[in-house]
């Protein structure tokens, strides 16, 4: 694994589960909102893997930030259109 795969996994695992819990949202909750199953999403949270385009896209609309955010491109959350 590379030096930016870890660090992606990391950001991915933080904002997932700091954007859950912001929402109040269990983490089935949030697997059954991704359309993602909860094994999947368990490992999402955990950093062990990471998730699919179409699941960021998704989590992106669930939660009403950028990808670049999601994705630690930028510390701004919110989407400019």
């Amino acid at each position: 694994m590379t030096l930016e795969e870890a660090f992606l996994l990391d950001t991915l695992r933080c904002r997932f589960k700091y954007l859950r819990e912001e929402f109040g949202l269990t983490k089935q909750e949030a697997s059954q909102h991704l359309d993602v199953p909860l094994a999947d999403y368990l490992l999402y949270e955990d950093g062990e893997t990471l998730p699919d385009v179409l699941t960021i896209l998704h989590a992106s609309a669930l939660y009403k930030v950028s990808v670049d955010y999601l994705l630690g491109q930028t510390e701004t959350p919110t989407r400019d259109f």
